[in-house]
């Protein structure tokens, strides 16, 4: 029982990537519409799929020119929430850590044991926001392969976004 609730601390939940991609509002409509809101949903599975059949279509150049300006813009989009979500993490860590420091020094020995607990469990959700800093280095790569009319270049970056996304849907499903 011990080891499976460390597995799942170890693996974290979805959420945080759902509260991150739920952040983007006003996304541009267009071809990545869908896989932003499957992500959203903890639908990492259909999102992979989704993916891969642009990384396809990109490849064959069967994307418009529209719909190329729109994917870029879309990829653009889910990278900056993905990095505000990754930096909003590291925020409130540093800041719990500061508010541990202070509880202690002003000799608020339960009160910095609380605050401990919820730093352990965000550091629990690290690797989740690791992941979510490599799908953001992969989008980003992406929108520059894009903006640079690199077609093979952008479906390399799509394809590896579909990798992290199945890694994650295999993460959900264990």
């Amino acid at each position: 029982k011990k080891q499976l609730e460390e597995r799942r601390n170890q693996l974290g939940s979805s959420e945080q990537m759902r509260r991150a991609m739920s952040q983007m509002k006003g996304l541009e409509s267009g071809p990545g519409e869908k896989v932003a809101k499957s992500i959203e949903q903890g639908n990492f599975g259909k999102a992979k799929d989704m993916v891969k059949q642009l990384a396809s279509k990109m490849r064959d150049g069967t994307l418009s020119e529209k719909e190329k300006e729109q994917l870029k813009k879309q990829v653009e989009q889910m990278k900056d929430a993905l990095e505000k979500a990754a930096k909003d993490h590291e925020q409130k860590k540093k800041e719990l850590e500061r508010q541990i420091e202070q509880a202690r020094s002003e000799g608020r020995g339960q009160d910095a044991a609380k605050l401990q607990q919820k730093l352990n469990e965000m550091q629990q959700k690290d690797s989740q926001m690791q992941q979510m800093g490599q799908m953001a280095e992969a989008m980003s790569n992406a929108a520059k392969a894009m903006q640079q009319g690199d077609n093979a270049q952008a479906s390399n970056a799509l394809d590896q976004l579909s990798e992290q996304l199945s890694d994650m849907q295999a993460e959900m499903s264990e």
